[in-house]
């Protein structure tokens, strides 16, 4: 090494900051194979983010490791990011607006996976948009037929990005505005040959610079070049093997130099650092290593002019052949400062270094200390903090710019970023250099922090500083002022700017309707145009339209619009059609639309003429009457065809109108199909209105069970009767509810046919099932109804029975679950409905406790899940998602008491299907057990869930040994229930 001593220290005197012989901390993640980090970033609120690649991930091959760390390096979140195939993050940066982005590359996924039409070629770069707590929110694809990657993101002014990487064999530019529209996209070759970008840095100059290598053959040379940040060429030029093979680093020093830094082959492997002008031309240059192999992955600036160098080397030990973690500091002359190894007895590389706020230096890469034949995520602290010096010149500013997502306004509450360049004295650069946001003159508490990256010596750094607008702020334009800091001491005067505060519309449904010039005729079919405008200012997804026309209307009941960008309108004809009887004037059409997330949005009623029907000649007397329906009950207002009632007497109310006169003697009530009684006592029905339109209202005793009821008008020889309704009054047993939920995968055979066979074996198939009043069935089986946003959507029709009175406390409430389960950590436990999308995971995937069981918290009734949470590796087939057993449901299930569930099986093991069983082992062993005690003519007593779990326990391990070929595990069903709830009947052949 240049200038090494023994132990690696430099003779002579070490300056300040130096390196330390040991890191102050080191961290260490993942542990699921080749675990490795290329890049950190410290966001403006203090905490950091690590992005890597994991060979092990989630979805087969290779995924996007994301680690979130607090201000004190704990961690927060650990995520693996990716579809059906290999993925990776190269890059990590914040965005303006304070979220978090990811670069890297995407592999097309399987055609059953989704969104593989949105790929180019086998291998994209891919761009991920995440919040600060790991969530995606967006993501970007891009490429050609070839193999596609992005290496570094650099930011641009008023928010606007630069992708830089490779796009089959060549160097790639990709520049997107602040809403990543594609504003430019270049790529360039070397003189036709293969030329592959490793990294690149914008300069005060306003261009790019990146450095690389050309492919020559088998031999390599090293490529520099300068583009302005639109992606016009500056100028190019590679170097002779002598000088270096790949530059894998580049950073900018000052405004004038750059130190290029990569390896050479020359002498085995050495590393080596150039010193260029802006123009390309060689100002210094250095031969860095020892007698092993060595090499410099990448190069940063430093804020006081040194450079730091972080790589490999082995000439920290004679004859090693192993690597140790190589970090180097150089003064802006190009002299060696100070340089260390750390490391363990095993393999370590160094990746990246980044500077803090603080000043401090940290190094990140992989390691193999802890995990054999396998490397972990490393993170280190290699020096200390920089001292807090206040310049003795105030800072220059520019003015600031002030930048809103909805365009020329922020919203109350919603987050802004202010653009800001900041011109370092020319003597030092600034370390623990804070921005104070607040509005002139309002309290403290409004107030808001950023740390910033350090400011190197004279240099006009432009600065993105997300913030929050107060929820509570007034309308209009409002003063602020930025107020920056060193520490705890200000710097410089306050800076004034303003915030314009407006309230964009919210999520807002528009409805146009482009209906018949002419009045509706009954018994004509007719179209009803229907246009669809998404009119606020937040883009729309899922939406869905209810048209609750009456009975006495053909129409549509519910339209799926889809998503609906901000001002997209589309265009639905819709037949209609009146029925021949159709009452009165008018038609009336309630109206009600919403989004996805269920936030309702519009609520509307359509009025349409009617024709109104032609007197009846004189002689034509004995015409039947025009129209009777329900009025009370109304079962429009109801979510089944079937209605629960609570009381034993019911007031029904049926309104009908004729072109004749009626009185009491023209209705009666049909009770179960019976026709109705001769001589019924007039005084039971009251009649009110006068003429030909009257409401007609009884009173009946309703018996247990279910009763069916038909309001008959007879007139002379002609009848007309209502539609037939289904009451059901049962004051001694419970109802049951249950939403049994198959979602279909691609690794996954029989999901659906367990939700299906589940269904069918509690309600009873050979014999029914009498424990129960009356059983309410909905089932969720195809792609289309097992989309998170369709099963939240069966789940709030849950809440509107229960709020109609329809479940009661009595009842009980049956949720069955066949899909892949997954955790996401701190245990929590996630159901993937059938769009799943892992890096969507939110989106597309429903959190047990807070989309499920939160959800139901307001019905008033008992609620059992069983949960056949199946793994792909059991059938046979490759995973989708982690490879998890039902084990996580169990983790989580143990520490809640207040929730009844039985799972498949025991934590470590998986759950199991079979062709010959035609569903996955825990459901089928339910089926067969119910279908047993159904098809048995006198059993000894009603089967509680005990008893059913008893049998499941002996049962379902059975079947998994007889599957062949024989699994290395077993399976064992979990019942996690109050005690008393294990008497719960649920299943019976006695009516009593």
């Amino acid at each position: 090494m240049v200038g090494l001593a023994v132990g690696g220290m430099l003779a002579g005197t070490l300056v300040a900051q130096s390196l330390p012989a040991e890191p102050e901390a080191v961290h260490l993640f993942g542990a699921s194979g080749q675990d490795v980090f290329h890049d950190v970033v410290q966001h403006t609120n203090g905490s950091y983010a690590l992005v890597g690649t994991s060979s092990r991930g989630t979805n087969k091959g290779d995924d996007v490791l994301l680690v979130l760390l607090g201000a004190e390096f704990q961690q927060l979140h650990q995520r693996q990011i990716g579809r059906d195939g290999d993925d990776g993050g190269h890059t990590i940066a914040q965005a303006a607006d304070g979220h978090l982005l990811i670069g890297g590359y995407t592999s097309r996924p399987s055609r059953e996976m989704r969104g593989s039409n949105r790929y180019f070629g086998k291998r994209d770069g891919w761009l991920l948009k995440l919040n600060e707590q790991g969530q995606t929110m967006r993501e970007y694809i891009a490429g050609t037929k070839g193999d596609d990657a992005i290496v570094d993101i650099l930011p641009l002014p008023q928010g606007e990005i630069l992708l830089v990487g490779n796009a089959d064999g060549r160097a790639w530019l990709h520049r997107l505005d602040r809403d990543w529209n594609m504003v430019a996209d270049q790529k360039w070759q070397y003189h036709q040959t293969p030329t592959v970008v490793q990294a690149a840095v914008r300069m005060a100059d306003g261009n790019v610079y990146l450095t690389g290598h050309v492919q020559q053959g088998e031999a390599t040379q090293l490529w520099l070049a300068c583009f302005t940040d639109a992606g016009d060429i500056v100028w190019e030029k590679t170097l002779p093997s002598s000088v270096g093979d790949v530059g894998m680093g580049i950073a900018a020093i000052g405004t004038d130099r750059l130190k290029v830094t990569g390896y050479t082959s020359e002498n085995r492997e050495d590393g080596f650092c150039i010193t260029l002008d802006t123009k390309g031309n060689q100002v210094a240059y250095a031969a860095l290593g020892g007698r092993e192999a060595d090499r410099f992955n990448r190069i940063i600036g430093l804020h006081n002019g040194r450079a730091a160098l972080i790589g490999r080397s082995q000439s920290f030990e004679r004859g090693s052949r192993r690597s140790r973690v190589w970090v180097t500091l150089l003064e802006r002359s190009g002299d060696v400062a100070d340089e260390r190894f750390y490391g363990s007895k095993t393999t370590d590389e160094g990746n990246v270094l980044y500077q803090t706020h603080s000043g401090q230096l940290l190094a990140a890469g992989f390691s193999s200390q802890q995990v054999l034949r396998s490397t972990q995520g490393w993170l280190a602290v290699v020096s200390s903090a920089a001292k807090v010096v206040l310049p003795d010149a105030p800072p220059a500013v520019a003015a600031p710019s002030v930048y809103y997502p909805a365009g020329h306004f922020g919203q109350p509450g919603a987050r802004a970023f202010l653009e800001v360049v900041i011109d370092s004295p020319e003597s030092k650069g600034v370390a623990h250099l804070r921005a104070h946001i607040a509005p002139r003159g309002a309290p403290g508490g409004t107030a808001q922090w950023a740390y910033l990256p350090p400011l190197p010596r004279g240099v006009a750094r432009l600065y993105d500083i997300p913030f929050t607008l107060p929820t509570d702020a007034d309308m209009g334009t409002v003063p602020y002022q930025l107020q920056l800091y060193v520490g705890d001491t200000p710097w410089g005067e306050p800076v004034p700017f303003t915030v314009n505060i407006g309230q964009a519309a919210a999520p807002q449904l528009q409805i146009a309707w482009d209906t018949p010039s002419q009045p509706l005729a009954a018994g004509q079919i007719h179209k009803l145009a229907m246009v669809v405008q998404n009119t606020g200012e937040l883009a729309l997804a899922g939406v869905t339209v209810d048209l609750g026309a009456p009975a006495t209307a053909i129409l549509p009941r519910q339209l799926n619009v889809g998503a609906l960008a901000v001002g997209e309108a589309r265009r639905f004809e819709l037949p209609l059609q009146l029925a021949v009887n159709h009452p009165g004037d008018t038609l009336r059409i309630p109206v009600r639309g919403y989004e996805g997330s269920l936030v309702y949005t519009l609520t509307d009623t359509l009025v349409l003429p009617v024709v109104r029907s032609a007197a009846a000649p004189e002689a034509a007397t004995a015409q039947a009457p025009a129209a009777a329906i329900w009025l009370y009950p109304n079962p429009d207002h109801y979510q089944n065809a079937t209605i629960v009632w609570q009381d034993e007497e019911i007031v029904i109310q049926i309104k009908v109108v004729s072109d004749k006169p009626l009185n009491k003697q023209h209705f009666c009530i049909e009770i179960n199909g019976e026709p109705c009684p001769t001589g019924a006592k007039m005084d039971e029905v009251s009649l009110k209105g006068s003429g030909n339109s009257r409401t007609f209202s009884q009173r009946l005793r309703l018996p247990e069970g279910k009763t069916d009821l038909r309001a008959v008008i007879r007139y002379g020889a002609e009848e007309i009767a209502t539609e037939s309704l289904t009451l059901v009054y049962s004051p001694r047993k419970p109802n049951l509810h249950l939403i049994s939920i198959g979602i279909p995968a691609v690794d996954l055979k029989y999901t659906s046919k367990d939700a299906r066979d589940f269904a069918l074996a509690l309600a009873g198939n050979q014999a029914p099932n009498q424990a129960f009043g009356q059983i309410f069935v909905d089932t969720l089986l195809r792609e289309a109804n097992t989309t998170k946003t369709e099963i939240l959507k069966t789940l709030r029709k849950l809440q509107y029975r229960a709020e109609d009175q329809q479940i009661d406390a009595k009842d009980l409430l049956v949720i069955f679950i066949s899909s892949h389960g997954l955790s996401t950590g701190a245990g929590s436990f996630r159901i993937a409905a059938s769009d799943y999308d892992n890096p969507f995971l939110e989106e597309t995937t429903l959190d047990f406790e807070a989309d499920i069981i939160s959800y139901l918290e307001r019905i008033p009734c008992e609620k059992l899940f069983f949960i056949d949470a199946c793994h792909s590796g059991a059938g046979g087939a490759s995973a989708l998602l982690d490879q998890i057993s039902g084990g996580t449901v169990s983790a989580w299930a143990s520490g809640r008491r207040d929730v009844n569930m039985v799972l498949s099986c025991r934590e470590e093991e998986y759950s199991y299907e079979d062709e010959r069983w035609q569903n996955g082992a825990f459901t089928a062993a339910i089926v067969q057990t119910l279908g047993q005690y159904s098809a048995t003519a006198n059993p000894a007593a009603p089967m509680t869930l005990q008893a059913l779990f008893g049998v499941l326990m002996q049962r379902v391990p059975q079947l998994v040994q007889s599957k062949r070929p024989k699994p290395a595990g077993s399976q064992h069903p979990q019942m996690w229930v109050r005690p008393a709830f294990e008497q719960t009947v649920i299943f019976s052949h006695s009516k009593d």
